[in-house]
């Protein structure tokens, strides 16, 4: 299964590509950047495993979010951990 995992950094994207590599024997691709070589480490996994993670997050600055502040009531927030150890 090929898995592609995104988002902004501090979501938990990378330590999660990296529980898939230490307990389901995934291939990880870690691609911060698109650059030259991005498809080819990516080609190169997929040729070794079939089980390819590919960790691609993006810099904040890309995000051109225009939302309004926070008012009260604000939303609870749920923490969900997902480890049963």
């Amino acid at each position: 299964m090929h898995l592609l995992i995104s988002g902004i950094p501090g979501t938990g994207r990378s330590t999660f590509a990296r529980w898939l590599v230490s307990e389901h024997v995934y291939i990880q691709c870690p691609s911060e950047e698109l650059g030259s070589t991005f498809f080819d480490k990516i080609d190169r996994a997929k040729r070794t495993s079939e089980d390819v993670v590919i960790d691609y997050g993006f810099p904040l600055q890309q995000l051109k979010l225009n939302l309004p502040p926070l008012t009260p009531p604000l939303p609870t927030l749920t923490r969900y951990d997902n480890d049963s150890r």
